[in-house]
């Protein structure tokens, strides 16, 4: 089972668990995983995810989501036991080796530099605290004292705390004011001690406060005035003031609030999570609770007889902050947040058509709506069509803003930023087909599918929101986020390829309605609307499921029995374009357009989930 979990920088489904079995990964939120050991052995206890995405544990690194690792050893060939992260400079990385040296990276791991020797000095080299605001400000603890280094471990000194045979310490740095540092001790004979420093660690002071110990501070992420500190037996003490004043807010609480994690999520309406055990009849219960106002009110969110699960921590989802992902001896264990709506949406389109000279690309828009960007998986693919002698051999994709503006470009998929992934989701066919994963921000977008090779032939472009791979309650009903609009621009007709059948001829848009209720859509077929001179004349619309079933047809968009709803929500320019709106249970659809009077041209289908048009 897993004992750590590590997200994505910007991929909010992809999720990273590591443990003594090795590292797997999740690209649907826990759903489903799969193993990316290769070459690396199995144990991942110490997993770290960049700002960039790179996955490193001690000895490897892997820059593509653990498709390939490459190793990460010192100058001197040997590899690390433990690796620590500077929280405010994501390539300073510090590293223990066997012999006990501390060694420094300042480019993620690629090259390293001894900076001392520890464990001559006692030193656990499992343990690093590093300060938030300096990179090169440390402290270790030895058997019986603390030492610090502000030059990145290269020298160390005590500080300066007149106590001696500390068994234990905890340390905590303020958020804002990097000279202020907080810390909880134990003497060798048992007596707590609570300290402050307002330089940085170099001087220590007796800290007064009602309580005599600390095993937490927590800092509300959206006023620094506003702490929460979890003491070893005395509850949970609550300062809005800097830690001037404080007043102990789990005084009526029926749990032991004392124990285990605690956390805070950084959110503009904060909740508090913890893990407490209990004895009930002489079992052992663990329990996860969460408050919504601030400590005073706990619900219980679910509770484990130890002696069939072991938990061993938790994670709140730093994207859904209802969201708590828990490890335990029997395995993972995602608790959902309490509304799940079902997923209900347009989730996956896709368009086929001919890909020609100059300006004869295959051209997909689409309209991501909402508030919050989306995730997508983008393939230009050809081979996968199956049409010999009439398919692109080598696509090359290029994703646009609607002004042309391009933002992302790939070729051939495996040399893609996330080829790890794509990979484990949906691989293309051939190393020739381009795919690529992009985060974009709501907005109108372009996917174009063009050849390298200038042989010209059928192209398929897809455009997948990530989530459906897997079930999430973001997707609501009323809510009108995510790929709810699409388009697609390509040739009609038999001047597209004198060989091509009569299928072949038309433009087809592929849509996939996921969840278990129906979506109301718009669709139209248009050519006119272009307002160029090889425009399609007279487009005709047919859609059918997958199989062939045809559901429903049209020439003329005024003559349908929609016409009405059709002209409340985006009429057509021209009464030749085809159009209608349909309930279409969740599946797979085809959207084909051809040419009602035998003509050829470009053309136009557009498909919009009818709650795109509904004010937000």
């Amino acid at each position: 089972p897993p004992n750590i979990l590590k997200f994505h920088p910007t991929q909010a489904s992809t999720i990273y668990a590591g443990g003594y079995s090795g590292i797997v990964i999740s690209v649907n939120q826990g759903q489903s995983w799969s193993a990316i050991n290769q070459g690396i052995g199995r144990s991942a206890s110490n997993l770290l995810v960049t700002q960039t995405s790179s996955l490193i544990i001690p000895s490897f690194r892997s820059d593509d989501s653990g498709r390939f690792w490459y190793p990460l050893r010192t100058s001197e060939g040997q590899g690390f036991n433990w690796l620590f992260p500077a929280p405010s400079d994501t390539d300073i990385l510090y590293g223990t080796t066997l012999d006990g040296n501390l060694y420094r990276s300042a480019d993620s791991g690629l090259t390293w530099s001894k900076q001392s020797v520890l464990q001559a000095n006692g030193v656990k080299l499992d343990q690093l605290d590093i300060s938030p605001h300096d990179p090169d400000l440390l402290f270790v603890r030895p058997k019986q004292d603390i030492l610090r280094s502000t030059d990145g471990g290269i020298s160390w000194q005590p500080i300066n705390i007149e106590l001696n045979l500390i068994t234990y310490h905890t340390l905590a740095f303020h958020p804002s004011n990097p000279n202020y540092m907080f810390l909880s001790i134990y003497l060798f004979y048992g007596k707590p001690v609570i300290l402050i420093s307002e330089d940085k660690g170099l001087n220590w002071a007796p800290w007064n406060t009602p309580f005599n110990d600390f095993m937490q501070i927590l800092f509300d992420p959206t006023d620094n005035y506003h702490w929460f500190v979890r003491t070893v037996s005395d509850g949970i003490f609550e300062t809005f003031d800097n830690g001037k004043n404080w007043q102990l807010v789990t005084i009526n609480s029926p749990f032991d609030l004392s124990s285990r994690d605690f956390v805070i999520t950084a959110d503009t309406k904060p909740l508090l999570y913890a893990l407490v055990q209990n004895n009930l009849g002489g079992a052992t219960i663990t329990t996860l609770l969460r408050s919504r106002d601030n400590a005073r009110n706990w619900e219980e969110v679910i509770r484990f007889d130890d002696i069939e699960h072991s938990v061993y921590s938790f994670q709140v989802d730093p994207n859904h902050p209802e969201r708590v992902y828990i490890p335990t001896s029997e395995g993972l264990i995602i608790i959902n947040p309490d509304e799940s709506p079902e997923q209900r949406g347009l989730m996956n389109i896709s368009t086929r058509g001919w890909i020609g000279q100059d300006e004869n690309t295959l051209r997909s828009g689409f309209i991501i709506h909402g508030d919050a960007p989306r995730t997508v998986l983008i393939k230009g693919e050809g081979t996968i069509l199956n049409a010999p002698g009439h398919t692109v051999k080598n696509p090359e994709l290029t994703v646009r803003r609607i002004d042309g503006e391009p933002i992302a470009h790939n070729d051939n998929w495996p040399d893609a930023l996330d080829s790890g992934l794509i990979s484990l989701i949906a691989r293309p066919a051939t190393d020739t087909e381009a795919a690529l994963i992009a985060t974009l921000t709501p907005g109108a977008y372009i996917a174009e599918l063009s050849h390298v090779d200038a042989q010209n032939g059928e192209g398929l472009i897809a455009v997948t929101d990530l989530r459906a791979f897997y079930e999430t309650p973001e997707f609501t009903v009323s809510d009108g986020k995510g790929l709810v609009n699409l388009s697609t621009r390509g040739w009609v007709g038999p001047n597209s390829n004198p060989d091509f059948n009569s299928a072949s001829e038309a433009l087809t848009a592929g849509l996939i309605v996921q969840g278990d209720e129906s979506v109301r859509v718009l669709i139209k077929a248009e050519g006119p609307i272009l307002g160029r001179p090889d425009a399609l004349a007279d487009p005709l619309l047919v859609l059918s499921r997958l199989d062939g079933q045809e559901l429903m047809r049209n020439d003329n968009w005024r003559t349908h029995p929609s016409a009405d709803e059709v002209a409340q929500l985006a009429p057509p320019a021209s009464d030749q374009e085809a159009a209608f709106v349909i309930e279409l249970d969740p599946g797979v659809y085809l959207a084909r357009l051809q040419s009602a009077d035998g003509g050829s041209g470009l053309g136009l289908i557009a498909i919009s989930d009818v709650r795109a048009f509904t004010p937000q």
